[in-house]
């Protein structure tokens, strides 16, 4: 294993939350993951009511490959693929732009560079007008 290096832009003034730890002996078992990069895609009943139905977690080929169901995730994989395909022709029909939810593009304040900034939104939890991507 590869010495740990910091590979993130630390803005002057934070504090360290969080740094990566070892993978675990069976991560090649689980496409070599960490124990925190295998707990991220975790849904329990609970989150299902308060996450986006747009939320990866969703995902049914994800869901599919983790159950070993490698023939039916690939299948689902395609169909999404061509799901984004129709609705990015659609769109182009009609001229309109895809725009992010939660997310907006913008100088970040801490680092003065080009950045995806965070619009606070996601926690209203108002996903009325998410499209169906799943």
């Amino acid at each position: 294993m590869p010495e740990i290096q910091e590979t993130v832009q630390v803005i002057p003034g934070s504090k360290l939350l969080w740094r990566i730890a070892a993978r675990p002996s069976h991560s090649s078992q689980m496409y070599n993951f960490t124990n925190f990069a295998m707990m991220l895609n975790e849904l329990d009943d609970e989150m299902k009511g308060v996450l986006a139905p747009t939320d990866c977690r969703f995902r049914p080929d994800i869901r599919a490959m983790e159950s070993g169901n490698m023939d039916f995730a690939g299948a689902e994989k395609e169909r999404l693929e061509e799901k984004q395909r129709a609705a990015r022709k659609e769109r182009a029909k009609s001229e309109e732009e895809w725009r992010t939810r939660w997310f907006r593009q913008d100088i970040n304040q801490h680092t003065r560079t080009p950045d995806w900034i965070y619009t606070g939104k996601y926690w209203e939890r108002n996903y009325e007008d998410c499209p169906d991507i799943y």
